[in-house]
């Protein structure tokens, strides 16, 4: 049996916008292969860098595999298989979904799929390439603003297309049309092309194979009422989380909920309860799972602030993920003020430092209590993280060796001082023989020219204490 690897044609590309002009002529779609039997299971690794739950990535994948389900009108279904921990593509007889930490070029996703000498599929694996895109696993959330923002349920709505036979359509409209705009949710709904596509691999459904109708088992939903979402807590308040979960085959699942914290992990369980959380900007995700194993998720951002030290002014808060942190504010002392914004750079954290009010000279850059750098004094600096995902960073930039600027304005900032921050150099002079002959001779000529403080200090220099 001879097996072929298809790889040319079965990518979702980036495009900033998708046009059509020329009305598609019939038959715009295009096939490769098809399933011997008309369905395939679907096994799906969610680990992913975006910090997205692996119920929220398996919910927005059983989604798309559904689209095709319901809307293609054929007797082909997709069977969600369950959860694995693979991690590379093969020919293994396992049709597998995962995330991939590379980029390549500009492709979002690629389906690599073998098949025989009669063009019956024998195995379709889909990587979806994590750096340089932010991902979102639940409708409603995606930011324009963030960088190039996908949708997973479009995406594998169309990347699906391809596992289950078909190229890239020439009819714009269509599903699988080569292209994805930032945050665009147009490809989860299946056109007249590419419902033909499917039909022409696997027929349409007869009256003894009824047209496709929703699965009997629905997901549940989630509802957060406490707390509010962007709402803001001192660092060591109490806060109380409440929400609740429902489910048409299964009732109330309340009790069910699981609270977790992108910060701080697993909070809490059940429909409310109480607790502190730590200094900074918290996704907060209540999620529950129904018997039949469909998932649902609902979140809130909530931010903690610490305390600002004495005698330092206090900064906004941002994310790394493209918002714009605040602007320190003036302390007691020194009169010096940070601002920072937080964002990324293809999937990677940097953050934008600024600052005025230190006098001219060295500047100490500190990033959660450990020097980043050492720089001259120009007002602003970029730090280069260098991480992925979210995260909460302390910036306290200090002047060479007096001056220091304790401000937490930066990307979700939180106040990390010690009493390091504030210490003073000092410098020891020693003078030698040479010395005290240089300032023999210095001391008139500097007293002739009026310089009366420059004599008294080579004076001084000239009978050097004894070491």
């Amino acid at each position: 049996m001879n097996t072929h690897t298809f790889k040319a044609a079965l990518a979702a590309a980036v495009a900033a916008a998708v046009i059509a002009i020329a009305t598609a002529s019939p038959h715009a779609y295009a096939s490769y292969a098809s399933w011997a039997s008309p369905s395939a299971t679907v096994y799906v690794n969610p680990a992913n860098g975006d910090g997205l739950s692996d119920s929220g990535v398996i919910s927005a994948l059983q989604a798309a595999m559904d689209d095709w389900n319901i809307q293609g009108g054929s007797p082909f279904r997709f069977n969600y298989g369950g959860q694995v921990r693979d991690t590379t593509t093969g020919y293994d007889g396992k049709n597998v979904v995962l995330f991939r930490n590379e980029n390549n070029g500009g492709t979002i996703a690629y389906t690599y799929s073998w098949w025989d000498a009669s063009n019956h599929l024998l195995d379709s694996d889909m990587i979806i390439y994590d750096p340089g895109y932010t991902f979102y696993a639940y409708d409603g959330t995606c930011d324009v603003y963030a960088g190039y923002g996908v949708y997973l349920h479009d995406l594998t709505t169309h990347e699906f297309g391809h596992m289950l036979g078909l190229l890239h359509s020439s009819d714009p409209s269509a599903t699988m049309y080569a292209g994805y705009a930032n945050c665009a949710t147009t490809q989860r709904s299946i056109e007249a092309d590419d419902i033909a596509g499917i039909q022409a691999l696997y027929g349409r459904s007869s009256s003894s194979s009824p047209a496709p109708t929703a699965p009997s088992n629905t997901a549940p939903s989630v509802s957060i009422s406490s707390p509010g979402n962007n709402a803001s807590f001192a660092e060591g308040t109490s806060i109380t989380f409440s929400g609740s979960a429902s489910d048409t085959q299964d009732g109330n699942l309340t009790a069910g909920l699981r609270w977790t914290s992108n910060i701080d992990g697993a909070i809490g369980n059940g429909g409310s309860f109480s607790r502190t959380l730590s200094a900074g900007t918290h996704t907060i995700t209540a999620s529950v799972t129904d018997s039949g194993g469909m998932s649902n998720a609902g979140s809130r951002t909530v931010t903690v602030v610490a305390p600002a030290p004495s005698g330092a002014g206090t900064g906004g808060t941002g994310g790394t993920g493209g918002t714009t942190g605040g602007t320190g504010g003036t302390g007691n002392t020194s009169g010096a003020t940070l601002s920072a914004r937080g964002y990324k750079t293809k999937g990677v954290q940097k953050a934008d430092l600024g600052w005025s009010g230190l006098a001219s000279g060295q500047t100490d850059v500190y990033r959660n209590n450990v020097l980043v750098t050492t720089t001259g004094n120009g007002g602003s600096y970029t730090d280069n993280i260098g991480k992925r995902g979210s995260g909460t960073y302390t910036y306290p930039v200090c002047f060479v060796p007096s001056d220091t600027l304790p401000t937490d304005g930066a990307a979700r900032f939180a106040s990390g001082l010690s009493a390091r921050h504030f210490r003073r150099r000092m410098t020891e002079v020693r003078v030698g023989a040479a010395a005290a002959a240089l300032a023999r001779a210095g001391a008139p000529i500097a007293r002739a020219e009026g310089f009366e403080h420059h004599a008294a200090s080579m004076e001084i220099r000239e009978n050097p204490p004894s070491q």
